[in-house]
C-alpha cells in the first residue's frame, strides 16, 4: 500500500480504515511447503523424531523483515538449535550468543568460524522452550542479519548475528546438533 497523507478533519471510509489496518504490523506467512513438519495454515507443527525442519517460500520480495516464533519447543536432550538460510553454505555465519544459567552465572559464546549448520539461535532442552529471532533482508542479494531471543529452563539466550554471503534465500532451516527435535510450532511473520 502506498503511503496516505490525511488532513485535520478529513472522514476516513471503512475501505481506507481497513488498508490501514492490514498494512501495519506483522503479517503472518504461510510457507509454500514444509519438510519434517505438518502444516496447518501459517503454522509448521514439528514431527517428532527430526533433526531438520526446512520452512520453504517463507522469504519474499514483499517484505525487508520476518520475524520467526517457536513456541512448544522440545528437544530430545539440551542441545544447541541452528538456523540456516537455503542459499547460505553456514561458512559465511558469525555470531554471539550469550547465555544465562539460573545460577547466576552468565557465558559468552562467539563463533566466527566456519559453521555448516548456520547460526545458533536456541538451546533446546525435553521441557519447553521457545525462540524469538528477527532476520533482516534474507530475500534480498545481501548480507542479512539476525537478533533474537531463547526462553526456558536450559540456558536462556540472547544472540546477534549475520550472514555474509550476499545470496537471495527464500526458505528457512532449522537443525539440531544431535538427537532431534520432539514438539514445537513454528510461525514466520512479515513486517510492515
Amino acid at each position: 500500500m502506498a503511503d496516505q497523507t490525511f488532513t485535520a478533519g478529513q472522514i476516513l471510509t471503512a475501505s481506507q480504515m481497513s488498508a490501514l489496518q492490514s498494512n501495519i504490523g506483522l503479517v503472518p506467512i504461510t510457507p509454500t511447503s514444509v519438510t519434517n513438519a505438518t502444516l496447518t495454515g501459517n503454522v509448521a507443527a514439528i514431527t517428532s523424531g527430526q533433526s531438520t525442519i526446512t520452512l520453504s517460500g517463507v522469504f519474499t520480495s514483499s517484505f525487508e523483515s520476518y520475524k520467526v516464533i517457536i513456541t512448544g519447543m522440545r528437544t530430545s536432550g539440551t542441545q544447541t538449535v541452528y538456523m540456516k538460510l537455503n542459499n547460505s553454505t553456514g561458512s559465511t555465519y558469525n555470531y554471539i550468543i550469550t547465555y544465562f544459567s539460573y545460577s547466576s552465572s552468565v557465558s559468552v559464546n562467539a563463533n566466527s568460524s566456519a559453521d555448516a549448520n548456520g547460526m545458533a539461535i536456541a538451546f533446546g532442552a525435553t521441557t519447553t522452550t521457545s525462540s524469538e529471532t528477527e532476520i533482516f533482508s534474507p530475500f534480498a542479494a545481501t548480507a542479512t542479519t539476525f537478533r533474537g531471543s531463547n526462553q526456558g529452563p536450559a540456558n536462556p539466550t540472547t544472540m546477534v548475528g549475520i550472514d555474509t554471503n550476499a545470496a537471495s534465500s527464500a526458505n528457512l532451516i532449522l537443525t539440531v546438533t544431535s538427537g532431534s527435535f520432539s514438539a514445537g510450532n513454528i510461525r514466520v511473520y512479515g513486517y510492515r
